[in-house]
């Protein structure tokens, strides 16, 4: 065939609609989706799902190791490493209220760095979160995803843990979290925050 990988990524499509159009069926029943296990590719149908059921802002905090803001993965559009890229796109959450905890190691690359400062997403390191402390951090990021939206979706990576706490992912980068101050966080989000839905991923 003229093109190997197109079957792939029609595949992959379809497998976003699913997901975007099974979001909203679970939002209309009135209840909130919480999604367990996939890559991260899952993040962009579900957020967007939640965004066509509602007419509130949704501001997003998303643990991570990676900022998962690629172009393109693999040249899929779709992949595990272009959700957050896909989701400001789309226009389903503004870039200032897209902020990610726990970046480390050697991603994104300069040029998708660039992007997200011009979308104007905020980030937390690793680094910031020994420095600074947890709670802080936290509450930093529940500010910054609130400016503006009444919502919140929550996006966990579980390589934001270290890999001797979370060995089993794809993309496993050292200097982690462990479980216990990661815990303590996603207390303090839900007791100051309204959650609209959650996944945890890879």
């Amino acid at each position: 065939p003229a093109d190997p990988g197109a079957r792939f990524r029609d595949e992959i499509l379809a497998v976003c609609e699913d997901l975007a159009a099974e979001t909203m069926a679970v939002l209309d029943r009135g209840e909130t989706p919480l999604v367990i296990g996939g890559d991260h590719s899952i993040g962009f149908p579900c957020v967007r799902g939640i965004a066509e059921c509602t007419s509130k802002k949704i501001g997003i905090v998303h643990f991570d190791a990676h900022a998962d803001a690629a172009d393109t993965s693999w040249g899929v559009l779709a992949g595990h490493g272009t959700p957050m890229r896909r989701l400001i796109e789309s226009g389903a959450v503004a870039g200032r209220n897209f902020v990610q905890v726990g970046l480390r190691g050697y991603w994104p690359p300069q040029d998708v760095l660039d992007w997200m400062e011009q979308q104007g997403m905020r980030w937390h390191l690793m680094r910031e979160i020994e420095e600074r402390g947890a709670e802080v951090v936290i509450d930093d990021a529940i500010a910054e995803a609130l400016d503006g939206p009444e919502l919140i979706y929550l996006s966990i990576d579980i390589d934001v843990l270290d890999p001797g706490m979370a060995p089993g992912t794809g993309t496993p980068e050292p200097g982690g979290g462990e479980w216990y101050p990661t815990l303590r966080f996603l207390e303090r989000l839900f007791r100051q925050a309204r959650v609209v839905g959650c996944d945890v991923v890879e």
